[in-house]
């Protein structure tokens, strides 16, 4: 899967964690594999809140590191590199 496409399904992913978090009135996991190969695992809580954390994903050379913020849950785009 291309960098864009990563990119892409990690924000739809995390989108769609928080809503059901805030709907189901439950905190949601959500696991992933970053750019150094660990596991990370992000929570989302029943109040639109996320366990903040910096998120690395790569293709090739081409590397998008993002950010979940703990405030909002919603994920930003931080320094890439080409």
């Amino acid at each position: 899967m291309r960098l864009n496409g990563k990119v892409s399904e990690l924000a739809s992913r995390t989108s769609e964690a928080r809503l059901q978090a805030i709907r189901s009135n439950q905190p949601v996991g959500v696991e992933l594999t970053d750019c150094n190969g660990e596991l990370l695992s992000l929570g989302f809580y029943p109040d639109g809140t996320a366990t903040g954390v910096e998120i690395c994903l790569a293709e090739g050379a081409r590397q998008e590191n993002l950010i979940l913020s703990p405030l909002t849950g919603q994920v930003s785009m931080g320094k890439g590199n080409e």
